[in-house]
């Protein structure tokens, strides 16, 4: 059977969940956006919890480290989470003492309890639904669920309440004696025993075993741990720690060992019954000289947890790394997992995306701003014409736009030696003012119509940093020059981030500072002339009422109800003249929280404001005013966070938002409903969503994209033909119609590709069903090659057909799966064991009926580390043909590309053996290819495959796609060509799983052969580089040009078929040439593969190892370059999840540091 047809009867799977009584919901992991303070497993294994700062409750799918549900509702910090002892609850508890109980299945809040402010723990007694908490100095029974108040259990002077095994007894510190922990019996309020240190230094840390036979203290004050036997009540062990500031100890499910984590997140982990440091864990590497040389992990960490099956810790907190000097340092907050057994780290539990520092809209609504700063932090041009994100300026975060949306400014970092202050025209994202005398800059704001630039900068002195100076400018962005001199301030009256604004004419300058004051500054002067108290964190400046001389300025009046034990706030606002000094117009919207950020439409008879604030109510609102009446006209909830920026269209009928979740949100007025969701990932990556779960994506961009069904987290692959649908989110987005008819037609191509029509997946369907009966079980890593898997499969109706199972996406053993026909039943248990690659493994399991209908996929990850590292073994089958029976169709350069190619790998010190087959010329036919291609199969699991092939590419009359061989017959090519499907096939059931295939001839791409086409002779038009092409005489090229709904269908939609798993690229797309050339001496996209290789240029992420990825990149923008976008590689298909390493090279850094991957 075709590799794509099994694609398309995985298709059918969803036609099932269109009518049934739970839809699959779409999931893009948002991660934390500010420290994490508390992580924690599931009792089941399946899930971690976090919870932090943010004010978040997240849990995670454990096996494929995505997020499963965001739980909102607290409104302080949240400093622990646990699971119940049946999995179904979760309890959490903030900073400000509220205790919730969450429902695991739904997400809701079932009950929230208020305790004595900035309690921030409570001890959950298991196999119940009740948690001991500390009210007043009482220990308190609560049930979890009512809220109910079971009963008191007498006093203790500790904040923390810790639960030996036997549930009687609690250990508590002693306020009378320092050195000794209480055991107490809460039940008859006596106290039992004490366990006493062999020293005088006051316990800090207390640690009770799960078995509730040890108790660890530690005194901060000497360093010691003590570790008692709590039957006994005797010293078992007693030790010195040797690093810096403990902050987490925690004992191992099995009792044996006692781990202990420091700030930075180092673990030691001690034997209990010895004391014996047996090794040091996830250890931080912030020394000075590491520091200096640009390669450091430095780690803020403040929780420790280890999972029920002892395989796992989880630690939450804050990690800085750089790969080199000069290279961009990544800042992760989150939980990362770590294999305990090998000390390896497993995976992070993080974001995609974080916080956005500006946003706004073109005066003609085309283009919208957006400054994120994240891993890639710089401004993000969308078109909200076409629906995508079309530009990446890479920048410091500082950015502004004028009210009337002419013109945005941002301090541009590129490749010159220091960043340029620009500006661009927001209708063209041309640059129209640069300046490069900006030395450090804070930011950045302009006058109503863009012709005024505000920059507040600072000059540092590095001698003496009491002479460092801050101050503004004002510029003429039209005259591209400074207007008048700087404005100095003093440091203790410094404007807070966000918090400048240059007023509608360019003529003052209006700022919150950090000495609680917003002050007015005349800029033809330069002098301060009005200012006011101000209340930091609860007052923002707003914007300009329109016509006037006075800025709406947003007030905020926390206070603490000693009643109720809530922080409890208005929201108001007044307006101040700054030219004046005189304050008017103050309201109270009545609704508690902060506003953060407004915006006038431009005809000034409205306001939009963006709230947050975490008080009595915790609402995240879009309110749009009518300014007379100061009537609310639409309240639009979505957010989940504070909203930091709005705006409102020119024509006033939609407004933006974004806030500290990191969504930009599109309103519309008439609906007061949002109309999409936008999401910045990478560079260019993004994802767009609709209101009703459908998503638009850039290509390839599904890591952070789930779908959760059922208590089950699935992978975006099984869902991504239903949900997938850029047609439908324009549709909500209001682009054009016949955008959105290309799109249709785009998805109706790709269903086509896969076999069906929409009408297919119109039904309700009875799928077969799988379960893994060991899933839960399963190792997260392992030693072992092979894992057993138990598999219980059954269909109410049809018999089944085949197992399918798929690692990092190469089916496994081979494409048509495990036969169950000889069973001739219609259910199954079977025990079947995989092979692991090594490193991480993400396993497809699923079963085939006789229909041909598949079950949803059991998906999980499991790491393999082996004893012993091994260098990967290359296999490289090589066809190259300059020569050809018809010789005026000869090639110069094919062999030679071939046999460079085979040169240079063997040069890599990257594997362990390089095996070559090679078919050149007269050898080259495809009975040869197909005899000798079988030496692949002597590949082992992880070595490497390279099929390289280098002639003519030919296209019949049917667009099917053949390889030239030597002896081909051009007019004929189906006679004695090699098809494409025959290449592809050559992998299939071979144990290598790392697979590329490079084809280096014309038509390599895909074809749409639907596309009515034309023939056209081939002309060269390019003077400067002398080329042949790699092709027949003709060019077939479809009557509606590249850009069709073919083209449309390759760009947008990551190929999801299951084929061999091999990654495939093609030197041109399929209506192009390939190119050679004796200036390159080889064939373009060859020499652009030698060329990446042999520079480094290919690791494009410079950390000493070149990715099939970082290849197929470089490659398609040299050879684009190169040719005068002529030529375009293109990928068939991709393997998003198996991207292995092809090749080692050294990069030397500025400070002399050479990087050399490992």
């Amino acid at each position: 059977m075709k590799p794509y047809i099994l694609a398309g009867l995985f298709c059918l799977l969803l036609t099932s969940l269109l009518h049934a009584q739970e839809e699959p919901e779409i999931v893009v992991t948002s991660g934390h956006i500010s420290n994490v303070y508390t992580i924690n497993f599931s009792p089941n294994n399946r899930f971690v919890v976090t919870g932090g700062m943010d004010k978040t409750v997240r849990i995670w799918d454990r096996s494929l480290c995505q997020e499963f549900r965001v739980l909102y509702g607290h409104t302080g910090d949240v400093w622990k989470v646990e699971y119940t002892s049946d999995n179904r609850y979760i309890l959490s508890i903030d900073g400000k003492g509220t205790l919730i109980t969450w429902e695991h299945a739904t997400g809701k809040i079932l009950n929230r309890i208020q305790l004595d402010m900035y309690i921030r723990s409570f001890t959950y007694l298991s196999n119940t639904t009740r948690v001991l908490v500390k009210k007043g100095s009482e220990i308190t029974e609560l049930d979890i669920l009512t809220g109910a108040e079971i009963t008191t259990h007498g006093s203790i002077p500790d904040i923390d309440i810790r639960l030996a095994k036997d549930e009687d007894h609690l250990v508590t510190r002693d306020l009378d004696i320092i050195n000794r922990l209480s055991v107490y019996n809460y039940k008859t309020k006596k106290i039992d025993g004490a366990l006493v240190a062999g020293h005088k230094e006051g316990l800090r840390q207390v640690a009770v075993s799960p078995n509730g036979k040890f108790v660890a203290g530690f005194a901060i004050a000497n360093k010691i741990i003590t570790i008692w036997n709590i039957e006994t009540q005797k010293i078992i062990s007693e030790f010195e720690y040797k690093q810096n500031e403990l902050v987490e100890m925690v004992f191992t499910p099995n009792n044996r060992n006692l781990l202990a984590m420091n700030r930075s997140g180092s673990i030691a982990d001690y034997s209990v019954q010895r004391g014996k440091l047996k090794r040091m864990m996830n250890e931080s590497v912030q020394d000075l000289e590491s520091m200096q040389s640009g390669v450091y992990k430095v780690a803020i960490s403040f929780d420790l947890a280890i999972s029920p099956d002892n395989t796992m810790i989880g630690v939450a907190g804050m990690v800085t790394e750089s790969e080199g000097f000069g290279l961009q340092p990544t800042i992760f907050m989150g939980g990362i997992l770590f294999d305990f057994l090998q000390n390896k780290e497993l995976g992070r539990l993080k974001g995609y995306f974080k916080m956005s520092t500006h946003l706004s809209v073109a005066s003609n609504s085309k283009y919208l701003i957006n400054s994120v700063y994240n891993k890639f932090p710089g401004i993000r041009v969308w078109n909200m014409k076409e629906g995508d994100l079309e530009q990446y300026i890479r920048t410091s975060g500082v950015a502004s736009a004028s009210a009337d949306g002419s013109v945005f400014g941002a301090w541009v970092v590129g490749d010159k030696e220091k960043p340029i202050l620009t500006v661009f025209d927001a209708k063209t994202i041309q640059s129209i003012f640069e300046n490069t005398e900006v030395d450090a800059l804070s930011e950045i704001s302009f006058n109503e119509d863009g012709s005024r630039m505000l920059t507040q900068e600072v000059s540092v002195d590095l001698k003496n940093y009491k002479n460092t100076k801050h101050f503004f400018r004002v510029w003429d962005v039209t005259k591209v020059q400074q207007i008048g001199g700087a404005i100095y301030f003093e440091t203790t009256g410094m404007p807070l981030f966000k918090s400048v604004k240059l007023s509608p004419k360019g003529d003052y300058i209006i700022a919150q500072t950090n000495a609680s004051e917003i002050v007015a500054w005349k800029v033809a002067t330069g002098k301060r002339v009005q200012a006011i108290s101000s209340q930091i964190g609860y007052e923002f400046l707003l914007d300009f009422v329109p016509n006037t001389t006075r800025i709406l300025i947003s007030k905020t009046i926390p206070e603490y109800d000693l009643k109720s034990k809530k922080l409890q706030s208005e929201m108001t606002w007044f307006e101040w003249d700054y030219t004046t000094g005189e304050r008017s117009g103050v309201f109270n919207t009545g609704k508690e929280g902060v506003l953060f950020s407004a915006d006038f439409s431009s005809d000034g008879t409205s306001l939009v404001t963006g709230q947050g604030g975490y008080f009595k109510e915790v609402e995240f609102n879009v309110v749009v005013w009518d300014w007379k009446t100061k009537q609310p006209t639409c309240r639009m909830p979505g957010h989940h966070g504070g909203i930091k920026f709005v705006w409102f269209d020119e024509k006033g009928q939609r407004v933006y938002s974004t806030a500290e979740d990191g969504f930009i949100k599109v309103w519309d007025l008439k609906t007061c409903k949002t109309v999409s969701s936008l999401i910045a990932m990478g560079e260019l990556d993004y994802i767009i969503l609709s209101p009703d779960n459908y998503y638009k994506s850039s290509k390839g961009n599904n890591n952070g994209i789930s779908f959760r069904l059922k208590n089950n987290l699935y992978s975006f692959d099984q869902f991504d033909v239903r949900f997938n649908r850029p047609d439908k989110v324009l549709t909500s987005l209001g682009v054009s119609k016949y955008s959105v008819k290309l799109y249709t037609k785009a998805w109706e191509k790709r269903l086509s590709k896969l076999g069906f029509t929409p009408e297919n997946i119109e039904g309700e369907l009875a799928l077969p069903n799988i379960e893994l009966s060991n899933k839960v079980s399963l190792p997260v890593t392992t030693a072992e090659k092979q894992l057993k898997l138990n598999i219980k499969a059954w269909d109410e109706t049809y018999k089944l057909d085949r197992i399918s199972i798929y690692v990092n996406d190469v089916p496994a053993p081979e494409l048509k799966g495990i036969s169950l026909k000889k069973e001739d039943t219609n259910k199954i248990e079977q025990e079947i064991g995989v092979n692991l690659s090594t490193g991480k493994n993400l396993i497809k399991v699923s079963v085939f009926n006789e229909e041909g209908l598949e079950s949803l996929r059991e998906t999980f990850q499991v790491t393999y580390n082996p004893a012993h590292d091994k260098k990967p073994d290359l296999y490289i089958f090589t066809i190259g043909v300059s020569e050809f029976e018809h010789e005026d169709r000869n090639l110069k350069f094919a062999t030679k590309d071939a046999k460079d190619l085979i040169a240079k790998f063997e040069s890599s010190d990257y594997f362990g053996t390089v095996h070559t087959k090679t078919l050149f010329n007269e050898d080259a036919t495809k009975k040869n290819v197909l005899q000798v291609s079988h030496f692949l199969d002597k590949a082992k699991i992880d070595d490497q495959v390279l099929i390289y092939i280098s002639s003519h590419g030919l296209l019949d009359d049917n667009l099917d796609y053949y390889l030239a061989m030597h002896d081909i017959d051009f007019n004929n090519p189906e006679d004695k060509g090699l098809p494409y499907d025959v290449v592809n096939t050559m992998l299939d059931g071979m144990a290598c799983r790392n697979r590329l295939i490079m084809i280096d001839a014309c038509h390599s791409g895909e074809v749409d052969k639907d596309e009515e086409v034309t023939r056209s002779a081939i002309s060269m038009t390019n003077a400067n580089v002398k080329m042949n092409q790699k092709s027949g005489a003709t060019l077939v090229r479809p009557k509606a040009g590249l850009k069709n709904s073919f083209t449309y269908m390759k760009t947008l939609f990551g190929d999801v078929s299951k084929g061999t798993g091999a990654t495939v690229i093609s030197a041109a797309g399929g209506y192009e040439f390939a190119l050679e050339s004796e200036d390159w001496n080889n064939g373009v996209f060859t020499y652009a593969i030698l060329e990446g290789l042999t520079s480094g240029e290919a690791d494009r992420n410079h950390d000493g190892l070149v990715h099939v990825s970082e290849l197929k990149d470089y490659v398609s923008l040299q050879v684009i370059k190169l040719t005068d976008g002529k030529q375009h590689p293109t990928t068939r298909t991709v393997n998003v999840l198996n991207d292995f390493v092809l090749f080692r090279v050294e990069h030397t850094l500025p400070n002399g540091k050479v990087i050399h991957g490992k």
